[in-house]
């Protein structure tokens, strides 16, 4: 039920979708200028540097060669060669190197945080759309929710980010372990444990920003708060995050493969909003709180999912 609901309230506020596509390409803008201005000069020094011992060149000789059943043997020495002496290259730029790791890094953290801050909004206008019927504009709500929003997304990078850390790191672990046994079979086993394991963090932080949004709370009581309440249903929950992703994950891979990747632009920020609105409706179920479905629609909860 909480799934149909949310589909409906989708469909109710796509235009909160197009409000997010702006946004995030915003994000994405600065983050390209930023990497422009920091990463992209130092990228151009090594390569320039690097350009003058003929590795791609010679890379293209060896493609043309296995292409036209010419002389491989010769093209692959060229090609060693100028491999060595990118080698010794390199070991003069290994600072610049690091520090433009570094910038990527950096740039790439502070652009999920930048992205990340849709999030309150737009669960403060889920939320008013629910409760009253009411319609909130995004700039309003985005500069009402700065303050805590901030604080919500430094709490988030530091919790999330490890655990994804340790998620990746138990799948990438698991399909070494299993691709001597099963081989290419292994690809489908890690997939189904990584959307295991990111349903059972998804199911356990579900009613964080709900907590925050509909009920004021501190970052971090929220985090307790929202467990306690969906502790009853947890696997209910996880069941519905595992179907949510799945289905998603095809949804956005079928849509690219169809519309040459140009669907991706409204199926990402459209998958991010329903995830956000799926979430509130689960807040609402758990609470018994009556929701406006529409304008002319309310729904008074007695089953969760």
């Amino acid at each position: 039920m909480s799934i149909k609901n949310s589909i409906k309230i989708l469909l109710n506020n796509f235009s909160v979708v197009w409000k997010i596509l702006v946004y995030q390409i915003i994000v994405i803008a600065i983050s390209l200028a930023l990497i422009a201005s920091f990463v992209m000069p130092n990228i151009y020094t090594i390569y320039n540097s690097v350009k003058g011992t003929g590795l791609l060149s010679n890379a293209k000789l060896i493609i043309n060669a296995f292409l036209e059943r010419g002389d491989l043997t010769s093209s692959i020495e060229a090609f060693k060669t100028s491999l060595d002496e990118v080698s010794l290259i390199l070991t003069q730029y290994d600072s610049l190197l690091i520090m433009s790791m570094l910038f990527v890094l950096a740039i790439v953290i502070f652009g999920n945080l930048l992205s990340g801050l849709s999030e309150l909004p737009v669960s403060d206008m889920i939320n008013a759309d629910m409760s009253s019927n009411a319609k909130y504009g995004f700039c309003s709500r985005f500069i009402i929710t700065l303050g805590k929003n901030l604080k919500y997304q430094l709490v988030r990078l530091i919790t999330e980010i490890p655990v994804f850390i340790i998620i990746a790191f138990v799948v990438w672990q698991s399909f070494s372990f299993l691709f001597g046994y099963i081989g290419i079979f292994a690809l489908f086993f890690c997939f189904v444990l990584f959307i295991v394991l990111l349903s059972f963090l998804q199911a356990f932080l579900c009613l964080w920003v709900p907590e925050i949004t509909v009920n004021n709370g501190n970052i971090f009581s929220s985090i307790k708060s929202g467990f306690i309440k969906i502790k009853p249903k947890y696997f209910s929950a996880v069941s519905g995050y595992a179907f949510i992703n799945i289905f998603l994950l095809f949804a956005n891979i079928m849509l690219a493969f169809f519309t040459c990747g140009a669907g991706l632009l409204v199926s990402i920020p459209m998958s991010a909003f329903f995830i956000i609105i799926f979430r509130m409706v689960i807040f609402y179920d758990i609470n018994g709180l009556k929701y406006y479905l529409d304008s002319n629609t309310i729904i008074s909860p007695k089953d969760f999912l």
